[in-house]
């Protein structure tokens, strides 16, 4: 979790990957005990090259999928930010959020991380974060910035506390009539 001026950017959680870590500790464990045991010639070079890379990919998944993907909470839209050359960038406007959804595995609550999924009033329009810390919390900021809009029929999504403006249904209003 980031503090930005624009709001508060997200990123996985390395808790996420518990598993991965410990998969790629028994991958490195395993390449001695195989190295030590056998005595296989020149190809041991080669399996030790296979356990440590399977062990390096598994180990540094979370870092790739922190730079990879990026989640925004900004006063006005929830943002999803995939790529690295080549930026992807998904929003969704708080007034046009349908629903909050978070969901956490045995792990997850025991880790304090999950998935939130963002659903957009369009059947299409869904950002899910992915592996993020304390995804309850997210949730409740979320839930918070939405209520902080109110939708009066005819008028204007504005901020709690200011006056709704009319809403622009017709430009010519003002035209004289014949």
């Amino acid at each position: 979790m980031e503090n930005t001026e624009n709001g508060v950017r997200y990123r996985a959680s390395a808790r996420a990957f518990v598993g991965n870590y410990v998969l790629a500790a028994g991958l490195v464990v395993l390449s001695f005990l195989v190295g030590s045991r056998f005595d296989l010639g020149e190809s041991q070079i080669l399996i030790y090259v296979l356990f440590w890379s399977a062990a390096a990919i598994l180990a540094s998944e979370s870092l790739v999928q922190g730079i990879l993907k990026q989640y925004k909470v900004s006063g006005s839209e929830v943002v999803k930010i995939e790529g690295v050359l080549r930026k992807k960038r998904h929003s969704i406007p708080h007034q046009s959020v349908g629903q909050v959804k978070v969901s956490k595995g045995i792990l997850g609550r025991l880790l304090n991380y999950g998935t939130v999924e963002v659903e957009g009033q369009n059947e299409n329009n869904t950002i899910v974060m992915r592996h993020v810390h304390d995804p309850d919390e997210i949730r409740r900021i979320i839930r918070h910035k939405i209520d902080s809009y109110k939708v009066t029929p005819g008028k204007r999504a504005t901020k709690r506390g200011e006056e709704p403006e009319d809403a622009d249904e017709d430009i010519e209003g003002d035209a004289e009539e014949e």
